[in-house]
């Protein structure tokens, strides 16, 4: 049987049933994007853009080469996923009931350590390095530990968060 309510022109709200208890905030179609949410998504599309951008020189590399050098395949890789992590943890940043300014924090650490990590890997490729832990050069050890302890800095506030809300 239909809603008597449903007639042309008369939108009927639908009730959602609450699953675990996350059906606490709307959709992003339904309100503005927090700041916290614009970070993580601006770093996501900024490391997608990298990724594909770095394809092309991977791309010319493997025309001429049976392997494309090392780095460049880590930065083109390590740049689509950090797009891809960064995306999701945007879903992740909505279940947390942390303050305002501590999931500002995660978000900032966590996009600091990806344009880290990946920066790092184009820094080998460009220097031509064959291993960054045998030959340590001194951009792989700053970029890597400040991705690094970024990285742990914002995924454990953004885990605290989402456990202290589900749990």
């Amino acid at each position: 049987m239909s809603d008597p309510r449903c007639r042309v022109g008369l939108a009927v709200e639908r009730q959602r049933p609450a699953v675990f208890g996350l059906d606490r905030r709307p959709s992003i179609g339904e309100r503005e994007l927090e700041p916290t949410e614009k970070v993580l998504i601006v770093f996501a599309m900024l490391n997608l853009l990298a990724g594909f951008v770095l394809g092309v020189p991977f791309a010319v590399e493997r025309r001429h080469k049976k392997y494309a050098p090392r780095y460049l395949v880590a930065a083109h890789i390590g740049a689509l996923m950090q797009g891809a992590i960064l995306l999701g943890l945007v879903f992740a940043l909505r279940l947390s009931r942390f303050p305002y300014w501590l999931e500002l924090w995660a978000a900032s650490m966590l996009a600091l350590s990806s344009v880290a990590l990946v920066a790092k890997d184009v820094a080998n490729w460009i220097m031509k390095i064959d291993d960054e832990f045998a030959e340590r050069p001194l951009p792989a050890r700053v970029l890597g530990a400040t991705g690094v302890l970024a990285g742990f800095v914002g995924i454990i506030i953004l885990t605290l968060g989402v456990a202290a809300e589900i749990l």
